[in-house]
């Protein structure tokens, strides 16, 4: 699983850019706990928010304030919703109210097809 950053963008906690998933356990879904330890506290943030994001299907995720994980169906959408910002740390974290925003990559190659036909 390959992604990278596209940029730190500004939130808002009413009506968020990206929405929240953190600190919610999803018992139907695999990965399902990967997000409900304090975020602040959080080893591997950015490797747990990608995991859970790409399970889910969806194209773009975020970190906030140091760990928080925020992804949606529509993310790709609504990253840049209130602009660029400049209030990310550089541990790739986000900041207070700013999302470090990552995509994932799309594999492009040639594919080989193989039967058994001798």
């Amino acid at each position: 699983m390959e992604y990278e950053s596209v940029g730190c963008f500004k939130d808002r906690a009413n009506g968020r850019a990206i929405k929240k998933v953190d600190g919610k356990y999803y018992p139907d879904f695999p990965g399902g706990s990967l997000l409900i330890d304090d975020y602040k506290k959080r080893q591997q943030a950015i490797e747990k928010c990608a995991v859970f994001a790409k399970l889910k299907g969806y194209k773009m995720f975020g970190i906030q304030d140091g760990g928080m994980c925020v992804t949606s169906a529509t993310a790709h959408e609504t990253y840049n919703k209130y602009g660029e910002s400049q209030d990310c740390k550089s541990d790739g974290k986000g900041g207070l109210l700013a999302n470090q925003v990552y995509r994932f990559l799309e594999r492009k190659g040639k594919f080989m097809f193989c039967d058994n036909r001798g």
